[in-house]
């Protein structure tokens, strides 16, 4: 334990260094007439201040896409807490957005590593709400990387149908039979509480996003809280709310996530990390290659969920929903790789006949889905199933009701007192033949450092531009040595020696995650000694 402090702590001084410029605090109107640079991967538009993304949001907004455009960001920004409008939108109420149904953002923006604080949303004025709130692929890829976010939405009445909700972003990608092209967020962190209350709509909501769709996320942390009530029914995630055709790498996810719907009887999913994983998008042959895949996963975040209808709670998803009427085949894909929960699950009916599915991986991975795998994971969080009819919950699956699965659990292990890994599983025998129950704290230890020693800044490029352009220092320049008479010998004079120079968030990031997975080692290893 005070090996993992000593460590946290030299962390800490080390981040202290990095130092970044940043720009006056927003007065929530004023906006740049313009960006600086030509928006090429050579010479990209600038972000300089909080004005510069006013204008940016602007210009979006009223049909400029940025499609197949570059955007860095020089600075930290401070919004100031005033309103913010996303850049980019989608809205289904045309009198929202002066008779336009759409203007996403199209391009690519890189943070550069400095950070965006302050920000505040209050008012639904789109289908779609964060600090980028509709970010959808034209002709090349389009994507948000390195980039940290601090700030808050907060929502009340809000009426939308299905909106999506996160820090970063309110929806990413495209949930379409066409969408081929694909969308990323690379090393992001967000610091962003997301809470909604007496609202009448579907919200899908995370601390990062609320959709994506067909999308790469790699090496992004999500620390803010998610709440939500009084809804119609919910799909909350700690890092996303919902998505398809994804592939997560070295993630985390430490808020807690809360789904209270007590007063309306409606469906409450609610997971750590995502909350509900959909079946959709291509079609024929290659709709049976599209997985879902959440590797290298931690969460440590509490998650709750109430309501007086079927609630499903977990760590890292908390439904595999099959939607065939809407996308051809029946199979929601999915496969969780080297993910470790260490979150305590709730999962309240107050309904008489309804059902609590509560499940430190999962909750329910669908009525009929055939296709998923858990492979060397991790649960140690308490798994709690309270009320309705019928208490359904285990250490890693809530309930399985496929009869004629091709499922595998494998090298799978689940800390605490839980009597079985997967509560109503078919073919339990062989399904869960490799994964163990009632695991020691040293197995579950070892599942948390196995995972922190995968997770490393991503390096992948967006429609072949590299976002960490401009991290890295340049590289000295070689010049042929000066050969000089020697001169007379004489006793050296005492010189200070250079301030370390930053090599670029890329660092930073993996210290920050670094941080919190050794957080999350050391609260599990201290509530163990209690």
């Amino acid at each position: 334990m005070k090996k993992a402090l000593s460590i946290l702590l030299f962390a800490t001084m080390i981040i202290s260094l990095f130092a970044f410029p940043t720009s006056a605090a927003w007065d929530g109107a004023s906006a740049s007439s313009s960006l600086k640079g030509e928006g090429t991967q050579d010479s990209p538009y600038l972000v300089e201040t909080a004005e510069d993304l006013a204008f940016l949001a602007k210009s979006v907004n009223e049909g400029n896409s940025y499609d197949g455009k570059y955007i860095i960001q020089t600075a930290d920004i401070d919004l100031g807490g005033k309103e913010w409008t996303p850049i980019g939108f989608q809205d289904i109420n045309d009198a929202k957005t002066d008779g336009k149904a759409a203007a996403p953002f199209s391009g690519v923006y890189s943070g550069l590593g400095h950070k965006v604080t302050g920000l505040s949303i209050t008012e639904e004025t789109t289908n779609h709400l964060g600090l980028f709130g509709y970010v959808l692929p034209g002709s090349t890829e389009a994507g948000i990387a390195n980039l940290t976010v601090e700030g808050a939405i907060v929502i009340e009445g809000v009426l939308a149908k299905n909106f999506g909700v996160g820090g970063i972003v309110g929806s990413l990608g495209r949930d379409a039979a066409d969408a081929t092209t694909k969308v990323y967020l690379l090393n992001c962190i967000s610091n962003v509480d997301v809470t909604i209350t007496v609202c009448y709509g579907e919200p899908r909501m995370g601390s990062v996003a609320g959709y994506v769709f067909n999308g790469t996320v790699q090496n992004c942390v999500a620390n803010g809280d998610v709440s939500v009530s009084g809804t119609t029914t919910s799909r909350l995630g700690g890092f996303v709310g919902q998505t398809n055709r994804t592939q997560y790498l070295n993630c985390i996810a430490n808020g807690d996530v809360t789904s209270d719907l007590e007063s309306a009887k409606v469906t409450a999913r609610v997971a750590g990390f995502c909350g509900v994983v959909t079946r959709g998008g291509m079609a024929g042959d290659e709709a049976e290659a599209q997985y879902t895949v959440f590797e290298n996963i931690i969460t440590n975040g509490k998650v709750f969920g109430r309501s007086g209808s079927t609630v499903m709670a977990a760590g890292i998803a908390a439904d595999f929903y099959v939607n065939a009427s809407t996308w051809p085949g029946k199979d929601c894909k999915v496969k969780m790789i080297y993910c470790v929960n260490n979150g305590d699950i709730t999962a309240e009916s107050t309904g008489d006949s309804a059902y609590p599915h509560a499940g430190g991986l999962a909750g329910y991975p669908g009525n009929g889905n055939t296709d998923f795998e858990f492979l060397n994971c991790a649960n140690s969080g308490t798994v709690l199933s309270v009320g309705g009819k019928e208490q359904r919950m285990s250490g890693l699956v809530g309930t399985v009701y496929s009869k004629e699965a091709e499922y595998k659990f494998d090298q799978c292990i689940t800390v605490g007192e839980m009597a079985s890994s997967c509560f109503k599983c078919a073919n339990t025998d062989t399904a869960l033949l490799t994964c163990t129950a009632n695991a020691d704290d040293a197995s579950l230890i070892l599942a948390n450092l196995n995972v922190e020693a995968m997770i490393k800044p991503s390096e992948l490029q967006i429609a072949g531009f590299n976002p960490a352009k401009g991290l890295a220092e340049p590289e000295p320049e070689v010049t042929e040595p000066v050969v000089t008479e020697p001169a007379e010998t004489t006793k050296p004079e005492d010189t200070k020696p250079a301030d370390p120079v930053p090599t670029g968030d890329a660092s930073i990031i993996f210290i920050v995650l670094a941080i919190i997975s050794l957080g999350g080692v050391a609260a599990v290893a201290k509530r163990r000694e209690n």
